[in-house]
């Protein structure tokens, strides 16, 4: 779904219109909460482990539908609330709420069923699931990149293997070598690959930050998570 990249952006500004996590060392700790579902792609867990890819992405994303990857928030608050006010687990919460929110709301604006995609003069194209996959990826690391100065988005530091070891423990992925995740996200919100948009437009998406954010600090204040 959305990139780090838009996952920090949202999370960051959740932050900011709440006005919460102002220390540096707690802010991190939010910070990489709101891409933690996605570490199971790093986590030697799964790395080493037979299960289809879908599988792991549902298992961290309490994906309720095998095919759609529908992310149900309000199972991960059930099983984590006696200590959902960890901000780790509160950037993980943002996560599940922004891809179930992204999804609806921008994604499927641009990239259609049956392999169509809209671009950017309006004009609907079918491409082949491999163009399509092309195309939505140099969009994706475009927009990542673009956003990220934006929104003036800073590099992550590293964890020492003591932070690491005091990351909330979790069934669904495992931290066990995040700083890859780390890596990952520093290259991705640095990356210029000078693609020229046909599909995605900066705006929009800047739009669908602040919306989407807007949205999720209603679900942190419905959930009792926050104070208004």
């Amino acid at each position: 779904m959305p990139s780090s990249a838009i996952h920090r952006c949202v999370s960051k500004r959740v932050k900011e219109k709440l006005n919460i996590y102002n220390d540096s060392n707690i802010s991190l700790l939010y910070e990489l909460g709101s891409v933690a579902p996605d570490c199971w792609k790093d986590s030697l867990k799964y790395q080493n482990s037979p299960l289809p890819k879908h599988q792991k992405r549902r298992a961290s994303h309490f994906s309720t539908e095998s095919e759609n990857f529908i992310e149900d928030y309000d199972a991960f608050y059930q099983k984590y609330h006696p200590t959902i006010n960890d901000p780790f687990l509160v950037g993980y919460f943002v996560h599940l709420i922004t891809d179930n929110y992204w999804r609806t709301n921008m994604f499927l604006k641009y990239f259609l069923k049956d392999n169509k995609v809209k671009m950017l003069d309006g004009t609907v194209l079918v491409l082949d699931k491999e163009k399509r996959k092309e195309l939505l990826s140099k969009e994706n690391k475009q927009m990542s990149y673009q956003i990220s100065k934006y929104y003036n988005l800073q590099k992550i530091r590293y964890l020492s293997m003591k932070e690491i070891a005091s990351l909330p423990k979790m069934e669904e992925v495992e931290f066990d070598i995040i700083n890859d995740t780390v890596e990952f996200i520093n290259f991705e919100a640095n990356n210029n690959n000078h693609h020229t948009f046909k599909v995605y437009n900066i705006d929009n998406f800047i739009n669908g930050v602040e919306s989407c954010s807007d949205f999720i600090v209603d679900q942190l204040i419905k959930y009792k998570i926050v104070k208004k």
